[in-house]
């Protein structure tokens, strides 16, 4: 029983590869840019969530190649662990 519960313990804290990829693109952006960094820092889970969103849309408007799409709220939340 004991190995069960073991086994889906590391099924709940394991990442994929594509999502955790994803998160360290996140924080990184998070990281480099001081205004975003403030305004994640000081804001709602929902309003994170759409400064995310909307500073990635503006980075592919301006021809940057990103293949990420921001992810849920709660998931969002919980890659950061915010």
């Amino acid at each position: 029983e004991d190995s069960l519960n073991s086994d889906e313990n590391d099924d709940t804290k394991s990442i994929s590869p594509q999502k955790e990829k994803l998160s360290n693109f996140i924080r990184f952006l998070i990281q480099s840019n001081p205004t975003l960094n403030k305004n994640i820092l000081s804001t709602t889970a929902n309003n994170r969530h759409k400064i995310l969103r909307d500073y990635l849309d503006e980075l592919k408007s301006k021809g940057t190649d990103i293949d990420y799409e921001i992810p849920s709220s709660p998931t969002l939340e919980r890659y950061l662990n915010l």
